[in-house]
């Protein structure tokens, strides 16, 4: 820089150059905070329509995908204490619930083998409403679910889509 006396004096071209520089880094910012904040929502239903996508839904920014699905379950499905499988494995799966609307409690086997199974991962259900939302964690388990009666037969209605 040349010097004006004691203090130095900046080249005008640098600072244009270093002000548009900080610009478009501020605009880059905002397309990159704007691009991570986009809300995706699924929602599914046994609807007519094939899967639809809605933008800004339900507001500004926000996209709601609309997905046709039917739903499956039981209302009451007998659980004895030699153990059912109570759904089978299903990789499409969004979501579930399981509730024990039986008077004994029953546990939940993580697997597709129809009987108690040591080592598989195990949920507790207690009698007369204990329930399991059919997540580990935050993501839906899609893999078989057996289900064994503690002490006596149980009951339990499931719903999944």
């Amino acid at each position: 820089m040349p010097e004006n006396g004691k203090h130095p004096v900046a080249d005008p071209a640098n600072v244009a150059t270093s002000i548009e520089l900080a610009r478009q880094t501020a605009l880059l910012h905002a397309l990159l905070s704007q691009a991570r904040s986009e809300v995706i929502e699924i929602a599914v239903g046994d609807i007519n329509k094939q899967e639809i996508l809605l933008d800004n839904f339900p507001v500004a920014g926000s996209k709601r995908i609309i997905v046709r699905r039917t739903s499956y379950g039981y209302d009451s499905l007998p659980v004895p204490t030699t153990g059912v499988l109570a759904l089978q494995a299903d990789s499409a799966r969004l979501g579930m619930t399981i509730v024990n609307s039986g008077a004994n409690p029953v546990i939940l086997y993580l697997t597709s083998t129809g009987v108690a199974t040591p080592g598989a991962a195990a949920i507790y259900l207690a009698a007369s409403g204990g329930a399991w939302d059919g997540r580990l964690g935050n993501v839906p388990w899609f893999g078989g679910v057996t289900a064994v009666a503690q002490t006596s037969a149980s009951t339990l209605t499931i719903a999944g889509a």
